[in-house]
């Protein structure tokens, strides 16, 4: 959850949190994530009881999505026994992750939200009179209009992140890894999630260089976000930089 409005609560202003569209939206997505994760798990062949589902499934449903890192499934388990639908269903909810201002990973829930709304403002408009005005708009501290700035900046952080976990599941497969287990694996190190399946989860098997050099790049970026780390290289480079205007001097 959002520590800003963790603070509201604190102080208060409870209206507040469940106005919150980032709030309203993830409650959505968490309540759509554990029906999907509990009917694809009856699809597998173990642990399809109604104690396991709710108490097991549901946890590790949450696990995932907020970046806590528990397992209460070994990797074996995920890996042999668990359908590649629940599997798929754990890879999306460590990608999207927990809500902005948050310690959890993931492109968060609030840039899929105003991506969402601006698809949906756009096909509006594609289906509406040329001189109907419409705009899009999220609660989060106040009503906010979402311009094209804010959504080019959501689409553009999620395209970095979505690059950065196809790129690291690449090299996890010419590293050995399955398919699924490399985007499994990928997925979490970009979040930060903590839920692994692959070598690093195996007793007595060494990572390839390549992968552990992979995974650092990957939780580093992931964990500071990649503007930030843009920002922090260019001005390191550009502290490097000879400064033109004294040298003239």
């Amino acid at each position: 959850t959002s520590l800003a409005l963790i603070g509201n609560i604190l102080n208060g202003r409870v209206k507040e949190f469940f106005r919150n569209f980032e709030v309203r939206t993830f409650a959505i997505w968490m309540v759509a994530l554990m029906i999907a994760f509990v009917v694809f798990m009856c699809l597998g062949s173990y642990l399809n009881g109604t104690d396991t589902l709710l108490r097991k499934g549901v946890f590790t449903v949450v696990s995932a999505a907020t970046s806590t890192g528990s397992m209460v499934y070994t990797s074996p388990q995920i890996v042999y026994l668990m359908s590649n639908s629940a599997e798929a269903v754990l890879v999306v909810a460590m990608a999207i992750g927990g809500m902005s201002e948050s310690m959890a990973g993931g492109i968060k829930v609030l840039r899929v939200g105003i991506i969402f709304k601006e698809v949906v403002l756009r096909i509006k408009q594609v289906l509406s009179p040329d001189n109907a005005r419409m705009v899009a708009t999220y609660d989060s501290n106040g009503k906010k209009i979402i311009t094209q700035s804010t959504a080019s900046a959501a689409l553009v952080v999620t395209m970095l992140y979505v690059a950065t976990m196809i790129t690291g599941a690449l090299i996890f497969m010419a590293c050995g890894l399955d398919p699924l287990s490399a985007i499994f694996d990928s997925v979490s190190a970009s979040g930060n999630n903590g839920l692994i399946i692959g070598v690093p989860s195996v007793p007595g098997r060494v990572m390839p260089l390549a992968m552990e050099i992979t995974m650092f790049i990957q939780m580093w970026l992931g964990r500071l976000e990649f503007l930030t780390v843009f920002s922090f290289i260019a001005v390191v480079i550009t502290s490097l930089l000879p400064d033109r205007r004294r040298h003239k001097r």
